[in-house]
C-alpha cells in the first residue's frame, strides 16, 4: 500500500475540513442568496401540499434546518440601526416632555375657556350662512349660549368655539389636542425612518442582512413567506368552490358581493386575483345587460336613473361602467328637459286661464264662475238672468260681492302713498247684496 506523505495528508485534510465548513455555512444560509431561500421555502411547502397536509409546524421545522425562520441581528445591522436612529433623532429631536409642554401652550390658546362677563367675538352658521357676533357673554347651558341680546345654539358653532363655553369640555379638548399632536409627531418620526430604509442607499442592505426577503414590494421573514405560500395553496383550493357558490346565488347583487369578497382575499396573490377579477367582471357585465334589457320604453327617467345608480354602485369593476355613467348623465339631462317642458306647459295653461274673461273675476274666482254661468244661460236662450223658481222674489244674489254688499279694494294711503286694503260699498248692488233679475 502506497504511503501518503505528511504534507499531502494535511492538504487533503484541510480540503475536507473546508468542504465540511462550507456545507455547514450553507445550511445556515451564510452563502445562501435570497432567491435560494425563496426556492427552498416554495419547494418545502409544495412537497407538503402534494403529501396532502399543510402542517405548519412541520414546514417551519424543515425550513429552520436550512435557514433562520425570523430576523437575525449582526454587527452590521446593529451599526446601521445606530446610524438610522442618529439620522432620525437629528430631524425629530424633541422628547415627550418637551412635546407636551409645546402642545399644551398651543391648546391653551386654541381652547381658552370664556368666563361670564367677557367680551367675545365668535362666528356661527345659521341655515348654512356664516354670521359673526360680538358682545358680552352672559350665560350658557347644555344647548345654547347667550351673547349680548342673542341666544345661539351650540350646534351652530364649531367644536373649538363650543368648547370655550364649558370648562370641562374645554379641558377635555385641550387634552385630546395634546395627545393627538404627540401621536402625529411619533407617526411622522416612524414614517421618516421607514422612508430612509427604503430610499437611502446607506441602508439598502439592512433588511437583507437581517434575513428578510423582498416579496411583492414587501419585506418578509422566511416564516412570513412560508405563511404567504401556504395561504396561496389554501386559496387556490377554496376560491373555485366559493366562486361556484357565488355564481349559483339566487340574487345577482348577492353574487357580485360574494365575488368581490373572494377577489379582495386573493389580492395578495396577483395570479389568483386576476382570474377572480375576470369572473367578477364577466358576471357584472351579464347583470348589467339583463337590467338594461329589462328597462321598458314606458318607464320615466327618474326610475331609469335609479336603476342606473344601483348598477354603477353594484358593478364598480365592469368595463361598461363609464358607459353607464354617461348614460345616466344623458337621462338626467332628458329628465331636467322634461321637467322644464312640463313647467312651461303649466305656466302657459295658467296664463290662458288668466286671460279668459269668463274664467276669472275682477275680485276673485267666484265672479268669473258667475260670468261663465251667465254666458251659458244666454247661449241656451235663457237670458242673462234666471227666471224665478216658485217664488215672487225677483232678485238674485249679487255676483260681484257674492251677497256681502261690500268689496275689498286697494287704495293709496298715507304720505308715502302705500296701497292698503279697504272695504267699499259694492257698486253693482249698492250694498244690498241682491240685484234685480229683470
Amino acid at each position: 500500500m502506497k504511503r501518503i506523505g505528511f504534507r499531502r495528508f494535511l492538504l487533503l485534510g484541510g480540503i475536507l475540513i473546508l468542504t465540511e465548513t462550507n456545507m455547514i455555512l450553507s445550511c445556515f444560509g451564510a452563502e445562501m442568496t435570497a432567491a435560494d431561500k425563496i426556492r427552498i421555502i416554495e419547494e418545502i411547502v409544495k412537497q407538503k401540499k402534494e403529501s396532502g397536509s399543510l402542517d405548519r409546524p412541520e414546514i417551519y421545522r424543515q425550513i429552520a434546518q436550512r435557514m433562520p425562520l425570523d430576523t437575525v441581528d449582526t454587527d452590521e445591522t446593529r451599526r446601521m440601526e445606530r446610524d438610522l436612529e442618529k439620522r432620525v433623532q437629528e430631524k425629530y429631536p424633541e422628547t415627550d416632555a418637551q412635546l407636551k409642554k409645546k402642545f399644551e401652550d398651543q391648546a391653551l390658546s386654541l381652547y381658552r375657556c370664556y368666563r361670564v362677563g367677557d367680551t367675545v367675538k365668535i362666528s356661527y352658521y345659521l341655515y348654512n350662512k356664516p354670521y359673526t357676533i360680538s358682545g358680552r357673554y352672559y350665560r350658557s347651558d347644555a344647548s345654547f349660549v347667550w351673547i349680548g341680546s342673542k341666544k345661539i345654539a351650540k350646534s351652530s358653532l364649531s367644536p373649538e368655539t363650543a368648547a370655550r363655553f364649558d370648562s370641562r369640555q374645554s379641558e377635555k379638548a385641550r387634552a385630546d389636542y395634546v395627545a393627538k399632536k404627540i401621536r402625529d409627531y411619533h407617526q411622522a418620526k416612524r414614517d421618516y425612518s421607514a422612508r430612509l430604509l427604503r430610499q437611502d442607499k446607506n441602508f439598502a442592505a439592512y433588511e437583507p442582512s437581517r434575513g428578510k426577503l423582498l416579496i411583492q414590494a414587501r419585506w418578509m421573514t422566511p416564516r412570513e413567506y412560508a405563511d404567504y405560500v401556504i395561504g396561496f395553496y389554501v386559496l387556490a383550493e377554496e376560491a373555485p368552490r366559493e366562486i361556484e357558490q357565488a355564481l349559483a346565488s339566487s340574487s345577482a347583487v348577492r353574487g357580485i358581493s360574494q365575488l368581490r369578497k373572494i377577489w379582495n382575499r386573493c389580492k395578495p396573490y396577483p395570479e389568483l386575483a386576476s382570474k377572480v377579477r375576470e369572473v367578477l367582471v364577466a358576471y357584472e357585465e351579464d347583470y348589467i345587460r339583463k337590467v338594461i334589457n329589462g328597462i321598458s320604453d314606458s318607464e320615466d327617467y327618474q326610475s331609469v336613473i335609479g336603476k342606473l345608480d344601483r348598477l354603477i354602485e353594484t358593478c364598480p369593476e365592469a368595463k361598461s361602467r363609464n358607459l353607464l355613467i354617461s348614460l345616466r348623465k344623458e337621462c338626467e339631462s332628458q329628465r331636467k328637459q322634461e321637467i322644464a317642458e312640463r313647467e312651461a306647459q303649466r305656466r302657459q295653461e295658467s296664463a290662458m286661464r288668466m286671460n279668459d274673461p269668463f274664467n276669472r273675476g275682477s275680485f276673485g274666482s267666484a265672479r268669473g264662475r258667475a260670468n261663465k254661468r251667465a254666458l251659458e244661460r244666454f247661449m241656451n236662450g235663457e237670458g242673462l238672468n234666471p227666471a224665478p223658481r216658485g217664488n215672487s222674489d225677483s232678485t238674485a244674489r249679487c255676483g260681484r260681492c257674492d251677497g256681502r254688499g261690500s268689496i275689498s279694494v286697494f287704495r293709496p294711503s298715507g304720505a308715502a302713498g302705500i296701497n292698503q286694503r279697504v272695504s267699499e260699498v259694492c257698486p253693482s248692488c249698492n250694498g244690498t247684496g241682491r240685484i234685480s233679475m229683470f
